[in-house]
């Protein structure tokens, strides 16, 4: 297995190593503070079951929650002060030591925040340019239903960071190339079994809306191999997308830290200045009528 210099190991490099390749060296949680499950944790199979309940895992942390919890629950354990039984001056003394217990639950949570980016996730949020893509948003919800229904359309006003990868030819490219279209970002990889089932769909959407004003930007995250998924497009007759990749798989990282990618396939419906329309974890049914609709709705068409 090869570490990154930030720690992260890539993927594929050892076996295992998938979509959560950032986390070799660090705990991960599988369900996130609102029920979601992480599916690239380990344990985390198809179905997306989590493992464990949130902080399981976590023995120190969840040590001190659940004293805290005793503390605060179990007041058979506290006598009143005259109490003359033995136990008196034992549950008093715990008593005392309830506030510490509370005070260090705070801290640990703290952070596991600060570990899983939890405070990082709101970063870019509430930007006055993508007020309008909100409000558009709102609008599409209602057309998120059928072969697109898994697809969460933005709940506040976010800018997406620059996304840096590079096209077909080796040239950077990032985000802001793309300032002024709507764009569909797809995240995938060939070791990606849901990834490899979506991306006709992908391509049929392309051929039947991309334009001056929209486009489907693949990006294949593979860190090695680097011919084989554009040997495996061209078998499989994907034609009308254009090539994009980061074999660093940056771009996953990237969007992993606002809390917008936690497995594979990853999708966002971008609007033209770069602010987030929707968001999709998991694979859609693009080309279909549903799939059509909403991105015909986040064109304005």
């Amino acid at each position: 297995m090869r570490i990154l210099r930030r720690d992260d190991a890539l993927l594929l490099e050892h076996f295992g190593v998938g979509a959560a390749c950032g986390d070799v060296l660090a705990k991960q949680l599988a369900v996130h503070l609102d029920g979601g499950v992480y599916i690239g944790h380990d344990g985390v199979g198809p179905g997306i079951k989590a493992a464990a309940p949130h902080l399981v895992a976590h023995g120190g942390t969840i040590g001190v929650a659940a004293e805290t919890a005793k503390v605060m629950t179990d007041h058979s354990a506290y006598p009143p002060p005259d109490d003359p039984s033995p136990q008196a001056g034992k549950g008093w003394e715990g008593a005392r030591k309830a506030p510490l217990a509370v005070v260090g639950a705070i801290v640990g949570l703290g952070t596991l925040a600060a570990v899983y980016g939890v405070v990082g996730a709101s970063r870019n949020v509430g930007e006055p340019a993508c007020r309008s893509a909100l409000d558009l948003a709102r609008r599409m919800e209602p057309l998120a239903h059928g072969g697109v229904a898994a697809v969460k359309v933005a709940d506040e006003a976010r800018k997406l960071p620059e996304l840096a990868f590079r096209d077909v030819s080796g040239q950077a490219k990032s985000l802001a190339d793309w300032h002024g279209r709507t764009v569909l970002l797809n995240l995938w990889a060939t070791w990606c079994v849901p990834c490899r089932k979506e991306m006709p769909a992908l391509d049929a959407l392309q051929g039947k809306l991309g334009g001056a004003d929209f486009e489907v930007v693949a990006v294949n995250i593979d860190t090695r191999n680097l011919d084989k998924p554009k040997n495996w497009l061209r078998e499989v007759g994907v034609n009308h997308l254009a090539y994009y990749s980061d074999a660093d798989a940056k771009v996953f990282q990237d969007l992993k830290t606002v809390g917008k990618a936690v497995g594979m396939p990853t999708t966002l419906l971008v609007d033209p200045n770069g602010c987030e329309l929707a968001s999709l974890a998991g694979p859609a049914e693009w080309a279909g009528e549903d799939g059509i609709k909403l991105v015909s709705a986040a064109l304005s068409r």
